[in-house]
């Protein structure tokens, strides 16, 4: 492991707690200690936490005041949890984003084991509370029983209600069994316990509106079970909800199983095989057999398990057959590193439904003799010099360059790439070539004291990298340019130029793009888009057709774009696709010639460059999203991932959803839904990803994530990549086409089991509030 922090001394202390193995001399008064068991089964390395906002859900801003151990127990002081609020214990699944959250406090990313599956690692992530009256105990038991009780209590009851309510509920005799230790006393109870703890990780929000009913829907149940159910721990029925008619079901599962003792042998002989490598060798040929890995009682055919693959880059190929699994080399060198192999196991149920997928991990390491590139400090103090001449003043241009080719050395290699890693001064921008020129342009919106860090780093050939650190001098009061933005919508200066216009649709698998104008004609106004039908569209394509993005395929993404960017004319062409347009308090009221049906055209935001040109996002049809863009940014660009994407930032990205069709003058359109998706970009290669609710700007307590990385494509098109770790294991692809202000639009599209999605644009931005501002006038997807 890598250096504790002092919150993880802290937490192995309380572990510790009055029961070591030492003694001293010295005599120290005792302190009051708590001993809290955390139960499915015993869980260990679940994380006990105070749940400061009452949500029922351990967020990453409330403090960890322990980690359990393999009994399930964990010994803090009392002191530490008196008066702070509910005591929780979060169940961590394997791969799940949680487990970064672990190790930045220094505390071990392991993910919790119900230590009735025999060392099992859990997929199913959930927490667990205990009302406050059970902390004036000196054991404390937190358990699906004693959660029930949490859940109504935070829903305002009284505590002496809601026991009583849980109490009828499960039909105990005597309440205090609702807080006790039930293994290996009572089997029934226990069983019923499982069933909570799937079917609320099942039901999610939901699961509290009604934990009363599945309470007493799982006692029923329990009651029909043999002696062989009540005692196998993978039998694990879920109860869910008809929200239509208000029924309960129950489905029957067996969680799918895994052979710890195959594991930590198949852990084994990877490790042996893989224990000198370094990224000078050529990797071996390592044949690892998993038929007994997984078992699932649900199904009598082999439980099918995937692998995820790793980035070409790494060097290491991967495939298998039947239940062979073959690593070998792909031919290119070995990338240094930590290797992590996550097979996963599809989980059927009895109606032969997918409900999950078990994970489990294989690890090494190769080693590397390369030396990262070091930085040649008086190069870099003669840089600063520059950077402290610098005169920045708010509202005033600014455009300034330098070259840090001779900052970096690499001894053994040679430097890559160079990448802005931080830089966060409103109004400029900050970007770095290949060459290693810096470009720092825009107009400063504030003044500011000087200190702004600009943060740069080299990555050789074989992939190290290293950073430094650069100081901007202060940004001088100065004039403070009014808003750009015109009336609040459309307004009549859209017409006057008769520009042209790129402009493209943010539809899901709908990517329409092409030319369009604001026509003035007479005294009339008019908006044109692509081309008609009657002959073929040369100025508007559709880039959800395709998947293809090889630039010498005349059929690819790339290839369409490039054909939009070289076509000229579209002012005096004859076959544009025009409607009449009328302007009404800032909306467009559009009528397509001979169509009869109208639409309503809104603008959302606003921007305009420094060129005087304009830029938009605007809604059409009610909920379909348009940006347009009168700048001479060509369609085919790509803009440098790690300007805008990089440790630290969080981006606000708009997620649409199509979610049926309806009939229009113009064919079929869509019906879509809106959500936002926060994403933390770490400095490790994680990302968290959290949805937003855009009414209370409030955090869902779900999260994914998994790895980032930023990869140039054949082109040298930078191509941002974010792998999921949990869920359904989507690999998201996202090309930045332009910026719009705040607002940057992509090309995106994503990959998993069921397939590669078709192509999109998408919308995201580091300024939250202008992702709400846009949010707020669109349909939201629901629950």
């Amino acid at each position: 492991m890598n250096k504790k922090t002092l919150l993880a001394a802290s937490v192995a202390i309380a572990l510790t707690g009055c029961n070591g193995s030492g003694s001293s001399e010295q005599s120290t008064p005792s302190k009051d200690m708590v001993t809290i068991t955390a139960i499915d089964g015993y869980l260990s390395n679940a994380v006990v936490f105070i749940d400061q906002n009452n949500d029922g859900n351990w967020n990453k801003s409330e403090p960890v005041i322990a980690q359990t151990n393999s009994d399930g127990k964990a010994q803090v002081e009392r002191e530490k949890i008196k008066d702070k609020g509910l005591i929780g214990i979060q169940i961590i699944a394997e791969g799940s984003p949680k487990l970064n959250w672990l190790e930045e406090l220094g505390l071990d990313p392991q993910a919790t084991i119900d230590q009735d599956l025999k060392g099992q690692k859990l997929n199913r992530e959930v927490a667990l509370m205990t009302p406050i009256s059970t902390l004036k105990n000196k054991n404390v038991v937190i358990s699906p029983l004693s959660d029930l009780v949490a859940s109504r209590v935070r829903q305002g009851e009284s505590e002496d209600v809601a026991i009583e309510a849980v109490q009828s509920a499960l039909g105990v005799e005597d309440s205090t069994e609702i807080f006790d230790d039930y293994v290996g006393k009572n089997k029934k109870l226990h069983k019923v316990a499982q069933v909570l703890t799937v079917s609320k990780a099942d039901s999610r929000a939901k699961y509290d509106e009604m934990v009363l009913e599945i309470a007493n829907q799982a006692v029923q149940h329990v009651e029909t079970l043999t002696d062989e159910q009540l005692e196998d721990a993978t039998y694990k029925p879920v109860i869910t909800r008809d929200d239509n008619n208000g029924s309960f079901k129950v489905t029957e599962n067996h969680t799918v199983k895994v052979n710890v003792d195959a594991l930590a042998k198949l852990q084994k002989k990877l490790s042996d095989k893989t224990t000198s490598l370094m990224d000078t060798d050529s990797f071996p040929v390592i044949d690892l057999d998993i038929s007994d890995l997984f078992s699932d009682t649900d199904t009598t055919a082999p439980v099918a398990w995937s692998v995820d693959s790793l980035s070409p880059d790494m060097g290491i190929q991967i495939s298998y057959r039947e239940n062979i699994l073959k690593l070998s080399s792909n031919g290119e060198a070995l990338k240094a590193g930590p290797v992590v192999l996550t097979l996963l196991a599809d989980d059927f149920n009895s109606d032969n439904k997918k409900v999950g997928k078990q994970a489990v991990t294989l690890k090494f390491t190769v080693g590397t003799s390369n030396k990262a590139p070091v930085v040649d400090t008086q190069e870099k103090t003669e840089l600063q010099d520059i950077l402290d001449n610098w005169y920045i003043q708010q509202g005033d241009v600014f455009e300034q360059s330098f070259s840090v080719a001779a900052l970096f050395k690499d001894a053994d290699g040679a430097i890559q790439s160079y990448h802005i890693d931080q830089f966060n001064l409103e109004g400029l921008v900050a970007s770095v070539d290949k060459q290693g020129l810096v470009r720092v342009t825009g107009v400063p919106k504030n003044a500011r004291q000087s200190g702004t860090k600009l943060v740069i780093s080299a990555k050789d050939n074989k992939g190290a990298m290293t950073s430094t650190v650069f100081s901007l001098p202060d940004v001088k009061e100065g004039y403070q340019p009014p808003v750009t933005e015109p009336e609040n919508g459309f307004t009549q200066a859209l017409f006057d130029d008769n520009r042209v216009w790129k402009m493209g649709s943010l539809a899901d698998s709908d990517g329409e793009i092409g030319y369009a104008m604001f026509l003035q004609n007479g005294g009339d106004y008019q908006f044109c888009w692509g081309g008609n039908d009657e002959v073929p569209d040369a100025y508007k394509t559709n880039i959800s057709r395709k998947t293809d993005w090889s630039l010498t395929n005349p059929q690819s993404v790339q290839q369409m774009l490039v054909s939009l960017d070289h076509v000229t004319g579209y002012v005096d062409y004859e076959h544009k696709r025009c409607g009449s347009v009328t302007l009404n308090e800032g909306k467009l009221q559009f009528t397509l010639d001979g169509a009869g049906e109208s639409v309503v055209m809104e603008r959302l935001y606003h921007h305009v460059d420094a060129e005087g040109q304009e830029q938009l996002i605007m809604k059409a049809f009610n909920d379909e999203l348009f940006w347009l863009d009168s700048s001479d940014t060509p369609f085919y660009q790509s803009a440098q991932v790690d300007s805008f994407v990089y440790p630290g930032v969080e981006e606000y990205r708009l997620m649409v959803e199509q979610t049926g069709v309806t009939q229009s003058f113009d064919g079929e359109d869509p019906i879509l839904q809106y959500s936002i998706l926060m994403n933390r970009f770490k400095s490790n290669g994680y990302y968290e990803s959290q949805s937003i609710d855009y009414k209370t700007q409030s955090k869902d307590d779900f999260f994914t994530g998994g790895q980032w990385r930023v990869i140039q494509d054949e082109f040298g098109n930078e191509l941002l990549i974010q792998q999921e770790s949990s869920e359904d294991q989507k690999k998201r692809h996202r090309y930045i086409n332009r910026k719009i202000g705040d607002v940057l639009v992509g090309i995106s599209w994503s990959q998993d089991n069921g397939g590669t999605s078709s192509p999109n644009y998408s919308l995201s931005s580091d300024n939250k509030q202008v992702m709400l501002d846009i949010m707020d006038n669109l349909p939201l997807i629901q629950e």
